[in-house]
């Protein structure tokens, strides 16, 4: 615990002195520090997806695809045959 509070204390103790050298490599560092944790809290938000959007995007897919296959069997027959068919 002692060596982690080192560390950062460290890296920050760094970073700041590195402001007045070259902003640029500071901002590198924080970026660097910070990214792996932004990463991550972006994967997990997109896999919490809930039963009830997988479902609706089943919905939407099922739809578009239905539409798909009207359409291509809109080109052979006529409107009448195909409303028999309905």
């Amino acid at each position: 615990m002692i060596m982690v509070n080192f560390s950062k204390a460290l890296f920050w103790i760094s970073t700041i002195i590195l402001v007045f050298v070259n902003p640029l490599i500071s901002f590198g560092l924080l970026l660097v520090y910070y990214l792996p944790s932004i990463i991550q809290d972006s994967i997990k938000q997109a896999n919490q997806m809930t039963s009830e959007q997988y479902e609706w995007e089943y919905q939407k897919l099922k739809k578009r695809y239905q539409n798909e296959f009207r359409n291509n069997f809109s080109k052979y027959y006529s409107n009448d045959t195909l409303k028999k068919f309905k």
